[in-house]
């Protein structure tokens, strides 16, 4: 912890004091919305590792990251400030609020907001995302896991067309997010 703690420290002499100015923001909203959080220093980013309140088995999530974490990172690049939000159970977060976030700025990709703009960095916003994690971590520690039945699934009477197959294939690729990277 102490070495995670000296990389942030570096990390920050080296940032442009707007770059700080936002971490500070930030560090403030995540010490107060969740108090366990740990600093954390990964992928060259300083940032913050929020324990899960339920276990998710990780076989049961697609992805690299570990599931019982979520992350958070702040990342300033020549292409602007970078907000990353992963959680590898719901990697949908930013969707909820994409027309307010495109308005206020930011650039929408796969776990992360980019930010480019001379303005003011809208902290507000993040800090919304932030509460809407900590929503979605309060609500995922209520629920119990389901049980695994041992019956096989019913079988289906009804046979699809090719075009409702179509359909429905071009629905579920439509529901996932875009895969045009990040930074």
């Amino acid at each position: 912890m102490a070495g995670t703690t000296q990389a942030v420290r570096s990390y920050l002499e080296k940032a442009s004091p707007r770059f700080r100015e936002i971490h500070e923001s930030l560090a403030r909203a995540v010490r107060e919305l969740f108090p366990d959080a740990e600093t954390s220093f990964q992928f060259r980013m300083p940032g913050w590792r929020i324990l899960r309140p339920r276990r998710v088995a990780p076989a049961s999530v697609r992805g690299t990251l570990a599931p019982n974490w979520v992350q958070v990172y702040l990342v300033e690049r020549k292409s602007g400030i970078t907000l990353h939000l992963w959680d590898p159970v719901d990697f949908n977060g930013f969707r909820n609020r994409k027309a307010e976030l495109e308005r206020a700025g930011f650039k929408l990709m796969v776990g992360c907001l980019r930010f480019n703009r001379k303005s003011e960095y809208p902290i507000d916003l993040a800090v919304e995302l932030l509460k809407d994690v900590r929503n979605a971590l309060q609500k995922d520690g209520t629920l119990r896991p389901k049980r695994v039945e041992s019956k096989p699934p019913a079988p289906i009477h009804h046979k699809e067309s090719k075009g409702e197959a179509l359909r429905r294939q071009v629905e579920e690729w439509s529901s996932e997010p875009p895969m045009d990277g990040g930074d």
